[in-house]
């Protein structure tokens, strides 16, 4: 399971997802099997930017989730399709897999970014309830927002309190520059891996995502222990970036591998942090 945090307003939007990913044994304990996988997909389209991430299933077909999530994003053009076209073309991608109508739990998807210059939420789930909640069904259904401010929780929602979330909703909305909500996923991450809510199933280590309606795109990886590290990237019409890693259309996707990742921490605690 993950903890998926987005917050957005009329100038950013912004997705937070942990690391961890799990398994429950034949009595029910949660085994942590990764700690560094990468859970964020970014996407620029003709229509606009947008994050993508995910909780429920990690890995399909023999793949990290993120990087189906990239391939199928690929496969369906999305770049040339509108935020309503890429969430039903991934809904129907995702129906067709027996991987997931076979799952005890609901998977959803979940993206924030812009469209027109507004911002847009879109949660694509297999729960029978809104948001992805409730119990699985076959078919993935989407839930597209437009209001021009507000916080998601998603996923391992439970050990995020309410207030939290209405907190992390009025920060967005009163600090629309982001500064402040930078530090704040974080910080909700590392609190929501704390409480016994999580059950063990969410980690400390986070990866951020700031995407402003124009400019370069920030990229944050927080793990515990060691100071943040910052990035910027440049996104162009027809790529994908997954966790800072610039995917050229036409070349093999590629993501940083666990071992790549703590080569970089390494570095950069090397050099005093980022």
């Amino acid at each position: 399971m993950t903890l998926n945090l987005a917050a957005w307003n009329e100038r950013l939007v912004a997705l937070a997802a942990d690391q961890r990913v799990c398994q429950l044994d034949n009595r029910g304990k949660v085994r942590v099997v990764d700690d560094e996988r990468v859970k964020i997909v970014i996407l620029e389209s003709t229509s606009g930017r947008a994050a993508w991430c995910f909780n429920g299933l990690a890995e399909i077909q023999g793949q990290p989730m993120t990087l189906w999530l990239a391939r199928t994003l690929h496969q369906v053009e999305a770049w040339r399709r509108g935020p309503g076209g890429i969430a039903d073309a991934v809904a129907e991608e995702a129906s067709g897999l027996r991987e997931f109508s076979r799952l005890p739990f609901v998977h959803t998807f979940i993206f924030v970014g812009w469209h027109d210059h507004r911002p847009v939420v879109g949660i694509i789930h297999n729960g029978d309830e809104p948001q992805g909640r409730g119990t699985p069904k076959a078919r993935f259904a989407v839930e597209l927002h437009y209001e021009p401010g507000g916080a998601l929780v998603s996923g391992t929602d439970e050990a995020v309190s309410d207030g939290d979330g209405r907190a992390l909703e009025w920060l967005a909305s009163s600090y629309p520059a982001g500064e402040a909500l930078q530090g704040r996923l974080e910080a909700l991450i590392r609190k929501g891996a704390a409480s016994p809510r999580a059950k063990g199933r969410v980690g400390e280590g986070s990866i951020s995502v700031f995407l402003p309606v124009v400019g370069t795109v920030a990229i944050r990886s927080s793990h515990a222990g060691s100071r943040a590290t910052k990035m910027e990237m440049p996104v162009q019409v027809g790529q994908f970036g997954v966790a800072g890693v610039t995917l050229q259309l036409g070349e093999p996707v590629r993501f940083l591998t666990p071992e790549q990742q703590r080569h970089l921490r390494r570095r950069d605690r090397g050099r005093g942090g980022g």
